[in-house]
């Protein structure tokens, strides 16, 4: 129930961002409100199966690395509170060979790689769901399997600019950014602040998706009709 709620209120940032970058763009005026009506005017539903399969694939993705990495190696229990604390921790993945259940070199090694791949896999995943977002909110014929299919070559087309957004959004928006902020700034204050950083970052991937898709669909298809046809779906 948590999850829902969590993935239809990302959809509706989603849509939201998506008709005030595009309302900009095309040098229109937008009251603060009809961002919000758009949003609950489209189809969240799709984006919300979209964040469904990428938190289970995200899941999977860690139940995959535990067990290759851990099994056999610790108890179950065990492996699942490591696991956790390194997916919490906002400093675990700087200095493995002194982590607390580091007591050999292998160990070690282990929590290295274990961090090191979920990261890098996260990583490509979230890339390609959030450009999917964005083709299942600007192209109505892709949804699903097709939105993830198109994604995935949109972002093959760029995959330096989509690997160096990734990196600066997870250096400032990270669990270690998050930490320092809330050193700094307090709960809410350092909340404040990334909400912002990552709504700055939806734009960028807007742009992105926006660049891949000029660039991809030669001869673009891609032009200013485009994004009044967007626009007039809100009508």
């Amino acid at each position: 129930m948590f999850l829902g709620v969590v993935g239809f209120q990302h959809a509706l940032v989603l849509v939201s961002v998506a008709y005030s970058v595009v309302t900009t763009h095309l040098g229109e005026r937008a009251t603060f409100i009809q961002p919000i009506k758009a949003s609950f005017k489209s189809n969240v539903g799709r984006l919300l199966w979209l964040a469904i399969i990428h938190a289970s694939l995200h899941g999977l993705e860690s139940f995959f690395f535990m067990k290759s990495i851990f099994g056999g190696v610790m108890e179950v229990s065990k492996t699942e509170d490591l696991v956790l604390r390194l997916a919490s921790n906002p400093f675990a993945f700087l200095a493995p060979f002194m982590d607390v259940d580091a007591t050999s070199i292998g160990m070690a090694i282990r929590i290295g790689a274990f961090v090191g791949f979920d990261y890098l896999f996260d990583g490509i995943a979230y890339c390609i769901y959030v450009v999917a977002c964005w083709v299942t909110i600007m192209e109505r014929n892709y949804w699903g399997i097709g939105a993830l299919s198109r994604s995935f070559n949109l972002v093959e087309t760029k995959r330096y600019q989509a690997f160096i957004i990734r990196l600066i959004e997870t250096v400032v928006c990270g669990r270690s950014s998050r930490w320092l902020l809330q050193q700094v700034f307090g709960q809410l204050g350092s909340a404040l602040m990334i909400c912002t950083f990552r709504i700055f970052f939806l734009v960028c991937w807007l742009v992105f998706y926006i660049s891949a898709r000029a660039f991809h669909d030669l001869p673009s298809s891609f032009s200013y009709q485009t994004l009044e046809d967007f626009l007039d779906r809100f009508k």
